[in-house]
């Protein structure tokens, strides 16, 4: 809601430098009858200037509400976290918490079986059955060649394009019919080091993460990873 709210008013803004500044720049440029080329430059100037002004204060605001959705969603998970909340429910906020600020988002919990060997979906409220079906159960292995072995391995996996990405060939077709062509995954890991499974980012179009989003999945993961750890101890 604050996105859009920060769209509606960089739009306002424009019109209004169109309707109150337009006229005045047109009788400017054209005083005495004549058009004056150094002062119409100026003006164009000053406009453009405007223009990126309000671009760049209408992304810092995003990036501010997003930095406080953020910071919201970890405090909730630690509270829940202090309250003996269910594994689950937990790890359904931390990807609710991921997905809100940016549009477009999907993410899921992986989990490893008690083995090591298998993927189990730890939590993925918005991803369809079809993506959830291809993942349960899938065989994770130091000799597999998906983005499962990533998992095993407690890799960092960024795949921008899976129509491209040599690991995505086994979840390429139901990720493009779920309109995601793009995964990032982030390893799953509880205090000695140990690989618990994985946070999974896809986008609805081709991406990479910049530092921001590296910070934001790292702290998720770890959220993860001390969930799935107090769970286990208890």
């Amino acid at each position: 809601a604050a996105v859009a709210t920060t769209a509606a008013d960089a739009l306002c803004y424009r019109l209004y430098l169109f309707c109150v500044l337009g006229p005045l720049v047109v009788r400017l440029v054209t005083l005495g009858g004549q058009v004056n080329l150094s002062l119409a430059f100026l003006v164009a100037f000053f406009m453009l200037a405007l223009e990126m002004l309000s671009g760049w204060v209408g992304r810092l605001t995003q990036e501010i509400h997003q930095v406080k959705q953020g910071d919201r969603y970890q405090r909730d998970v630690m509270e829940m976290l202090a309250k003996g909340a269910p594994l689950s429910r937990v790890l359904h906020a931390i990807v609710r918490g991921v997905e809100e600020p940016d549009r477009g988002v999907l993410a899921s919990i992986v989990l490893l079986d008690a083995e090591k060997k298998r993927a189990l979906i730890g939590a993925a409220p918005t991803l369809p059955d079809y993506f959830l079906q291809a993942i349960e159960g899938l065989e994770i292995g130091p000799n597999n060649r998906s983005l499962a072995s990533s998992i095993y391995k407690g890799q960092r996996v960024v795949a921008d394009d899976v129509r491209t990405h040599p690991g995505c060939v086994e979840l390429r077709d139901v990720a493009l019919q779920a309109g995601l062509p793009s995964c990032w995954l982030e390893r799953i890991k509880n205090g000695a080091g140990e690989v618990l499974g994985s946070l999974a980012i896809y986008h609805s179009e081709p991406a990479r993460p910049n530092v921001e989003d590296v910070r934001r999945m790292e702290n998720a993961a770890h959220l993860a990873g001390l969930a799935v750890e107090r769970h286990r101890l208890e």
